[in-house]
């Protein structure tokens, strides 16, 4: 029997055009408060984990703790009954969406990478539509703890990309997200086919501003009280036509019940005709609760010049999160 998948949400804000989230938060790292002593690294900084562990909490501090965090996932460790904290504002990079940036032009080569962007790779990702997603996906607890997350940077060509790119029987929670850019780059071409595009030619892949995948292999999925502030899409799908993509704000494709509630979404989707796209997830699932969601779809738009309302809108979502975290 074919199983139905779910989306629950409220209270979502959709608004489109992006504009870019210039804030400035504390240093990328664990500050020492001007001091010459070196920094003293606390022991629950997800940097300090190692494979084996029985340590159920663990605590991101900054960028190196992101990085570790996604390293181990993406190894294999999926963190089942365990908990990771933000404990401080994180800018990853600055001003990445500016009103000078531009999406890729319909037709472009493959892409590369902005090499004065530090460009993370997803929590939990999928490389091949043959690999079986729940051996690299994020199970456990990550609170965003109101913490702002800023100037995520994401280009790259696999499967299952967002902050986190591929979730199963996970809370994420408390997640802020401003000035991000989740991007999938255009592939080699396959030399087999004639598609630009050197996966298997089915609608396999997924793309999304907070999560790429729900994986379908476990339990269902919570995201609550969280915002993401960016550009979501693909320069594949510019002229990659059918067959298609799934591109989400907050997920990109859901194939097993994912509730999201109390959260946030200002984006900036884009891709082909062909493609599923969606403020709040790519995949439409059979049974949607959609009340309280102001959002529509919109592709291959230019990104507009800053916007001094919704600058505002976002600054007041951001406040609205952070005032529910208890």
């Amino acid at each position: 029997m074919k199983k139905i998948t779910k989306i629950t949400a409220a209270l979502l804000v959709a608004v489109i055009p992006l504009v870019s989230f210039g804030c400035k938060h504390n240093n990328n790292d664990i500050e020492n408060d001007g001091k010459s002593e070196p920094v003293v690294i606390p022991e629950d900084a997800m940097r300090n984990w190692t494979s084996g562990s029985k340590v159920k909490t663990w605590s991101v501090y900054g960028v190196e703790d992101l990085e570790k965090l996604s390293e181990a996932v993406n190894a294999g460790n999926d963190f089942a009954g365990k908990t990771i904290t933000v404990k401080n504002d994180i800018v990853i990079n600055e001003n990445v969406l500016t009103k000078d940036f531009e999406e890729p032009a319909e037709g472009a080569e493959p892409g590369t990478p902005n090499p004065k962007f530090k460009n993370l790779d997803s929590i939990g990702r999928g490389v091949s539509p043959e690999e079986d997603y729940e051996a690299c996906s994020f199970s456990g607890t990550f609170d965003g703890n109101g913490k702002v997350i800023s100037g995520l940077y994401m280009y790259q060509g696999h499967q299952g990309l967002g902050f986190f790119g591929v979730v199963d029987g996970a809370t994420i929670k408390n997640v802020i997200l401003v000035d991000a850019c989740v991007i999938n780059r255009n592939l080699i071409p396959n030399p087999d086919t004639s598609s630009s595009y050197p996966h298997d030619n089915k609608d396999d892949d997924r793309f999304g501003g907070l999560v790429g995948v729900v994986d379908g292999n476990g339990a269902g999925v919570t995201i609550e009280n969280c915002l993401f502030a960016g550009v979501v899409g693909s320069q594949t799908a510019l002229d990659r036509g059918s067959p298609y993509e799934y591109i989400g704000g907050l997920i990109g494709r859901a194939d097993t019940d994912a509730t999201v509630k109390d959260s946030f979404v200002f984006a900036r989707i884009y891709g082909s005709r062909e493609d599923k796209t969606d403020v709040v997830c790519g995949k439409k699932p059979t049974n949607v609760d959609r009340t309280n969601i102001n959002g529509k779809d919109d592709k291959g738009v230019e990104v507009k010049d800053f916007d001094e309302a919704v600058a505002k809108e976002i600054t007041d979502a951001v406040k609205a999160v952070q005032a529910k975290v208890k």
